[in-house]
């Protein structure tokens, strides 16, 4: 006579995470973190984006742009602390979207390359533009910081796991990418 039902399956809602950096290679770091400690089947999504360079005040209306045009519940945006920012601003900004109930701010010192350098050496020059330099003579030159192999090479996960002890950004990075923030 008719055809048999079709079953409604249920699906689980997952939590829907999104982090945003400053620039592309803040996005590829992302996405190797991302890799290395991110599982699929943790109940959780993240999307990794880039606001393609500028001031805190940039990377914040992009993630807005995102934010607004998808369901995320959680938003961490990483900044670098060589230009002013103000956390509860920038903050304020990110939870005005209804559907966001975590919003974080994370600073790169001075910058992403300081940071890196932190992960690599336990220490980085003060000012930016050294970092970069240093970073980009010892580790993964200009022509190649958006390539991932080579953030693969540099940062195998043994590294970053014993970094996390140390460096409570990188802490902060990696407990967000496994929705424990």
């Amino acid at each position: 006579m008719g055809c048999c039902r079709k079953q409604k399956v249920r699906t689980e809602l997952k939590t829907s995470l999104l982090i945003v950096g400053e620039g592309p290679t803040e996005r590829i770091f992302l996405q190797h973190l991302k890799a290395l400690f991110w599982c699929k089947n943790c109940g959780h999504n993240v999307k990794v984006d880039n606001a393609n360079g500028g001031d805190p005040k940039i990377i914040v209306h992009h993630a807005n742009q995102l934010l607004t045009n998808m369901s995320y519940t959680k938003c961490a945006i990483i900044l670098d602390t060589d230009r002013p920012w103000d956390e509860d601003d920038l903050l304020k900004a990110i939870r005005k979207n209804p559907s966001i109930k975590t919003a974080v701010a994370i600073g790169s010192v001075p910058c992403l390359e300081g940071l890196m350098l932190d992960i690599l050496e336990g220490k980085h020059p003060r000012k930016s533009d050294e970092c970069k330099r240093r970073f980009r003579k010892k580790y993964i030159d200009e022509r190649a910081m958006r390539n991932p192999r080579k953030y693969a090479a540099v940062f195998p996960k043994e590294l970053i796991e014993e970094a996390l002890k140390r460096i409570a950004e990188l802490d902060l990075i990696i407990r967000f990418l496994k929705n424990e923030s």
